[in-house]
């Protein structure tokens, strides 16, 4: 079994393959994709943002970030807890491997809207999407996101951020979602770092926004507040439906042993070259622990030089899970390197 040397997880969400395949792009010699190595770096950015239930008290990802743990602010407004005025929670969304809704417009996400259910015990993201009203004015927002442990103490973390908009105007502007944390702490959205060992079957969250200028509170106070579940809702959290079951994913991984048009080469299956693509699968699957394999090396006597010729070792893998009698749990990935050809 493995864990990644940085546990961490992405914000672009990768479905499972039946196989996957580590194939060079055209300035990849190595037979790590541009991607992959992003993805690496983006993991050392995400370890210093603030995490639920650490030790920090206070944390900084960006010049208009900043987490605290201040108590709660006393308005003097009968039904007041400070709630920010003029935005809303959009979305809320787990990211262990994989983007999880968990409320949506203002509810609960449901089973169906979930996609699939949270694995115990690895760390996550939690990330929150708002929308601002008409004539909104630019200003910093305080997110308080609460777990409630089952038969334990609550625990809350909270963050500071400078607000400009909605995050989902922002999204379509970049025709995507967040491609790194730093990029969404540029932005200036709200996310929380849940470390593994809160991640266990029965923990339930809850979330509001505050204002941190005062001046903002002469306002009237919100019909519908900032706060999920809804303070109207007949519960005071939401289940983060983590699966009780162990979730592991099994990998085959299967040099490619080339030896066509003058290259003839295997790619290194040495402890930490393998370890990157083991960090690479963890961070992009929503699972508990990858188990792996090294396989013995796969003899290739044809050219990798184009999406064909992928499309025919990837059916070559096909054949060889299947002659081996794999089950359906387990993942065979090749593992390519063509002496730096361009795949085109």
């Amino acid at each position: 079994m493995a864990r990644p040397t940085s546990p961490s997880t992405s914000r672009v969400s990768l479905a499972l393959l039946a196989l996957a395949l580590a194939a060079p792009g055209c300035s990849d010699a190595d037979g790590i994709a541009e991607g992959e190595s992003e993805d690496t770096s983006e993991a050392s950015e995400a370890s210093e943002a603030s995490e639920v239930g650490t030790d920090s008290s206070e944390s900084s990802t960006s010049a208009e970030s900043e987490s605290s743990t201040d108590g709660e602010t006393d308005t003097g407004v009968p039904g007041d807890d400070g709630w920010a005025r003029g935005i809303q929670i959009a979305r809320v969304e787990a990211n262990p491997g994989a983007a999880i809704p968990l409320s949506i417009d203002g509810r609960e996400a449901t089973e169906a809207e979930r996609y699939t259910r949270i694995p115990a015990r690895r760390p996550m993201w939690v990330f929150l999407d708002v929308e601002v009203e008409a004539g909104w004015t630019p200003r910093e927002i305080e997110a308080r996101f609460t777990l409630y442990p089952a038969g334990g103490e609550p625990i809350t973390a909270t963050q500071i951020v400078s607000i400009e908009r909605s995050t989902a105007d922002w999204k379509i502007d970049t025709m995507g979602g967040f491609d790194s944390v730093s990029e969404l702490a540029n932005f200036g959205g709200f996310y929380f770092g849940l470390p593994a060992e809160l991640i266990e079957p029965g923990l339930a969250w809850s979330v509001s926004l505050h204002e941190v200028d005062p001046s903002y509170l002469e306002s009237p106070v919100p019909e519908s507040p900032p706060v999920l579940p809804p303070i109207d809702a007949s519960e005071s959290n939401w289940d983060l439906g983590i699966e009780a079951s162990n979730n592991v994913f099994r990998l085959v991984m299967v040099p490619i042993a080339m030896d066509f048009g003058g290259c003839t080469m295997t790619p290194p299956s040495d402890a930490e070259n393998i370890q990157r693509y083991i960090d690479h699968q963890f961070a992009s699957n929503p699972v508990e622990e990858v188990e792996f394999e090294i396989h013995e090396p796969y003899p290739w006597n044809q050219s990798i030089s184009s999406g064909n010729d992928l499309s025919a070792i990837l059916n070559a893998m096909s054949q060889l899970k299947s002659s081996e009698g794999a089950g359906p749990e387990v993942y065979y990935y090749a593992l390519i390197n063509n002496c730096g050809i361009c795949i085109s």
